[in-house]
């Protein structure tokens, strides 16, 4: 999808200029994007699905990649459709996979089943949403702490609440940053507000939708050619904002940085990155990437990858 009004020209990215990826870089990036290439826009049949995934674990990005989002309906499909792609048994590699789920307490037990039978993919991660305190409560009844459990929620109204008990259920906030009309997207305050929320809670989070750019910019919302454009956020403002938040950086210029368009904006170092007159050290990078901002599903991994080598960020 092409951009408008996002300077996405080579930023301060590589070591040397010899192809190595600066320190920062590689600590923010690192299994950040999670495949969902089953969920619009791009909606792929379950072949063309697993069979990306499974190319773009040999490809010089793989360690950007995370986990396969499996939504539960589609389970069977799945298994029968990437067996002859997993790895065999005995080798150390392993897909790490996520499932989308409607029905937590059905759909451990499926989990449990699925990672019992296959050496090669593990289910670590289930995903719901949830509107209210008591949806949380109950999903987090349903779910053992074994797994890491997401929970979306809506950013209208309240958020406090929600997240308070997402805490209290050993779970992690989810937010959705856009979809294919331009009102899926939310404003940059609301956004804020989640990420200040969040951690005021001590609560971590994924993002999920409309991420498919570096940077805040306008874009075609579909991948259909006479798509309609409109202003979508970017991948590196919002996780880079997530990291700042959690080494106390004000609401407003949290803001400021979700607003940022500019890929001169951004300077990466082997011992942290700059924004503006913003400095990040790497201890704090890795802490909140470990502890707080952990990944986004993106439906597509090729389209965010080519951005980064456009900026530089990635040979």
């Amino acid at each position: 999808m092409a951009s408008e009004g996002a300077d996405v020209r080579p930023g301060n990215g590589l070591v040397d200029g010899v192809g190595e990826v600066r320190a920062s870089a590689r600590a923010l990036l690192a299994a950040l994007i999670d495949y969902a290439g089953l969920f619009p826009p791009a909606q792929l049949p379950m072949p063309a699905a697993v069979h990306n995934y499974a190319h773009y674990q040999d490809i010089p990005f793989s360690w950007i990649l995370g986990r396969f989002i499996v939504p539960a309906s589609r389970l069977e499909g799945f298994e029968r459709e990437a067996t002859s792609y997993l790895p065999q048994p005995g080798s150390s590699a392993v897909w790490r996979l996520s499932l989308g789920s409607t029905d937590p307490a059905r759909d451990v037990k499926r989990i449990d089943d699925f990672n019992r039978t296959h050496s090669g993919a593990l289910f670590d991660s289930i995903e719901i949403k949830a509107d209210s305190v008591a949806e949380i409560a109950a999903a987090g009844k349903a779910i053992p702490r074994s797994l890491r459990f997401y929970c979306e929620i809506p950013l209208a109204g309240e958020l406090s609440p929600l997240i308070a008990a997402i805490g209290k259920a050993g779970a992690h906030a989810k937010v959705r940053c856009g979809g294919v009309s331009a009102d899926a997207f939310p404003s940059v305050d609301r956004l804020a507000g989640f990420l200040c929320a969040c951690h005021a809670a001590g609560v971590g989070f994924k993002a999920t939708a409309g991420l498919h750019h570096p940077l805040r910019g306008i874009y075609p919302f579909t991948y259909e050619p006479d798509s309609q454009k409109g202003l979508m956020h970017g991948f590196l403002n919002v996780y880079l904002a997530a990291v700042w938040v959690c080494v106390g950086m004000s609401g407003g210029e949290v803001v400021e940085l979700l607003e940022e368009r500019s890929a001169a904006a951004f300077r990466f170092f082997d011992d942290g990155v700059v924004w503006r007159e913003h400095h990040l050290g790497m201890a704090d990078l890795l802490a909140a990437r470990r502890d707080f901002a952990f990944a986004f599903g993106s439906c597509s991994f090729a389209e965010p990858v080519a951005d980064l080598r456009k900026m530089n960020l990635i040979p």
